[in-house]
């Protein structure tokens, strides 16, 4: 169920935070971000974004392991 929020709707089940890190940086002291009494959102190690596996590091490993599963099921 979308939550507003300043005029901004939040669907829970469809929202992903990511934290984008150098390779030295660390994670944020924080796991989730709370939006009000009822929105918790926590914090992923990696998301769909427009059909791309990405991580919080920018890195293509999810994205290219995904694709490459799919391309031995096809042989």
């Amino acid at each position: 169920l979308p939550i507003c929020c300043n005029g901004l709707f939040v669907n829970e089940a469809k929202t992903q935070l990511l934290s984008y890190t150098l390779g030295h940086c660390s994670n944020p002291s924080s796991h989730f971000v709370k939006i009000n009494d009822t929105l918790r959102l926590e914090f992923k190690d990696s998301a769909k974004f427009l059909g791309i596996d990405i991580d919080s590091g920018l890195n293509w490993k999810i994205h290219v392991d995904h694709l490459l599963s799919k391309i031995q099921k096809h042989k």
